[in-house]
């Protein structure tokens, strides 16, 4: 065998990780922390590099291609894990699909052309072996590309599966040393009875069975993330319900005060004429106190007023205080519905830790206004007694609802465009949101 025909064979096996590349770097390439441009430019000189490096090392020292493979995936693991910023576990799930692929792809190749790799079985794959492989890999990047450019950042950034990813990357890791498992170690194996052909139609079926799990996966969340979606909507429409409400009996209470004002002035003209200013005083201040307080009014906007509304009162019930500072138009430049549950988990959040504190500092700041030309910003503030546990900011461990009150918040915001910063010193616990409107630069600050 030629040296240049060697290297070509062995260049074809490692054009493998190209495939495998493309799997791991499709759902996350939104992720990236750095210059999608250059660092696509960098990964592809990097993997050529490797390829052409890795086939010429074999070529003449006859090293197997898993032999470099594998510490070469040890080696890039890390750095991955750094450059896209998403947690471990769930690039572990991306980067174990990755491998899952190729090892179907590998496994499938190896069945199919037992019977030509068996006159040369020491050697890496033949050309056409190689080529194959190749192509059911491509095949396999045109089956799950919905899954990967859709479905799997959708996944990603569901809060209902903070938990799962603990030990979901377990499966397509598993999956993976399956199939490098069920690799031949003697090629002569796979051609005795029906063994080739039952393992091919076994494969089959078990790629789209895994393809199927991953589709029926998909559906389950997104219909669980549709229905409490409807759930905080409907929740949203039923505060509104109750702010119109009170606002009709604040409209009935105002009218029938207004038919009584005659015979009270009647009645304070008479006190006044005839001295009787003791009994004055006590009649307006009985008369003071009986009539209902006029809602105030704090924001332009109908949906976010009647959520301000809601909270106060429900803050005086638990005996605290919320101060607001609300200047937003009549009219949000975004989803109304979204910035209403951003707003409502904040409060609920803010509440629920300060209902822990002395009725003394159980005080909150909510703060919503546009910010120059092109952002509008949201701060909610509460006070803390010392450290903040981490509970507080991510999913807690006993299915309690402060973390995931917080961790909606980051989706939801992420879904909006915009940028979230949790602050705690200590004494104050912060959440700051900005918003880009449509149309307005991005703020590079």
């Amino acid at each position: 065998m030629s040296g240049d025909s060697l290297f070509l064979r062995y260049a074809l096996e490692y054009a493998m990780i190209l495939p495998g590349a493309a799997i791991c770097l499709i759902p996350v390439w939104d992720r990236f922390r750095f210059d999608k441009r250059r660092g696509g430019v960098l990964i592809a000189g990097f993997l050529l590099t490797l390829i052409f490096f890795g086939a010429a090392l074999s070529a003449r020292l006859r090293f197997p291609t898993n032999s470099v493979l594998i510490p070469f995936s040890l080696f890039v693991l890390p750095a991955y894990c750094f450059a896209v910023d998403l947690p471990k576990r769930k690039l572990l799930f991306v980067f174990f699909t990755g491998t899952m692929l190729l090892a179907w792809a590998t496994l499938m190749a190896n069945y199919l052309f037992a019977a030509r790799e068996l006159s040369d079985p020491t050697a890496p794959f033949q050309v056409r072996s190689s080529l194959f492989c190749l192509w059911l890999s491509g095949l396999e990047l045109i089956l799950f590309g919905g899954i990967l450019r859709r479905k799997l950042p959708e996944l990603f950034r569901s809060i209902y599966l903070d938990a799962l990813w603990r030990w979901f990357f377990l499966l397509p890791l598993t999956a993976t040393a399956y199939f490098f498992w069920c690799v031949p170690r003697n090629l002569s194996n796979v051609m005795v009875g029906r063994i080739r052909p039952l393992s091919l139609l076994t494969w089959t079926v078990l790629l789209l069975l895994i393809y199927a799990f991953y589709q029926f996966f998909w559906l389950i969340v997104a219909q669980m993330g549709r229905e409490i979606r409807l759930e905080q909507e409907n929740r949203m429409l039923r505060i509104e319900e109750q702010r119109y409400r009170q606002l009709q009996e604040t409209m009935r209470e105002s009218r029938k005060q207004r038919h009584d004002f005659r015979q009270h002035l009647r009645l304070i003209a008479e006190l006044c004429a005839a001295d009787r200013f003791d009994e004055l005083k006590r009649y307006l201040g009985d008369y003071v106190g009986s009539v209902a307080a006029d809602p105030l009014k704090r924001c332009s906007n109908p949906a976010v007023d009647a959520l301000a509304s809601y909270y106060h009162h429900e803050a005086r019930r638990q005996a605290a205080e919320i101060l607001w500072r609300l200047d937003l138009p009549a009219g949000l430049p975004f989803s109304e519905i979204d910035f209403c549950i951003i707003f409502g988990n904040l409060i609920e959040n803010a509440m629920n830790a300060v209902a822990k504190l002395p009725p003394d500092r159980r005080s909150i700041q909510v703060s919503a206004g546009p910010i120059g030309d092109g952002m509008i910003g949201l701060s909610v503030s509460n006070p803390v007694n010392g450290a903040v546990p981490e509970a507080n900011i991510s999913p807690r461990p006993d299915g309690g609802e402060s973390g995931i009150g917080l961790i909606s918040v980051e989706s939801t915001v992420e879904r909006l465009g915009g940028t979230m910063t949790v602050e705690a010193n200590g004494e104050t616990f912060s959440v700051f949101i900005l918003f880009n409107l449509p149309g307005a630069a991005p703020d590079r600050a």
